[in-house]
């Protein structure tokens, strides 16, 4: 595909972002205790124990009655990173921030005039 520069809008994005692969560091920073954390949720393949634990969160939630938000259940990864690998504390906290959000944004989104 050739393009000329007259007919790219000048906040296009260049090719480099749309091909970049992260190196695995970057992916995942490990520590010098042993420890590791997932620094990038979106669009990398999970490993075969991070599936496994996102489908016994799955288990977990459905077993205790839970439906997530799209918007929270996008995220748990973040919610596994954060609870250092347990699918039952991940749970918990994303109940938690469902509730907290459930509660918070009762009246609806917050407005400019809100404020």
């Amino acid at each position: 595909l050739v393009v000329q520069a007259s007919n790219v809008a000048p906040f296009s994005l260049p090719q480099e972002v749309l091909t970049y692969a992260p190196c695995s560091e970057a992916i995942i920073a490990q520590f010098k205790n042993g420890e590791s954390e997932r620094k990038v949720h979106c669009n990398i393949e999970l490993t075969q124990e991070e599936q496994q634990k996102l489908a016994i969160m799955r288990e977990l939630a459905q077993s205790q009655g839970k439906a997530f938000t799209p918007a929270l259940a996008t995220a748990a990864t973040r919610y596994l990173a954060r609870a250092k690998g347990d699918p039952k504390r991940a749970v918990k906290d994303m109940a938690a921030t469902q509730e907290w959000r459930k509660e918070f944004f009762q009246a609806g989104p917050i407005i400019d005039k809100s404020v």
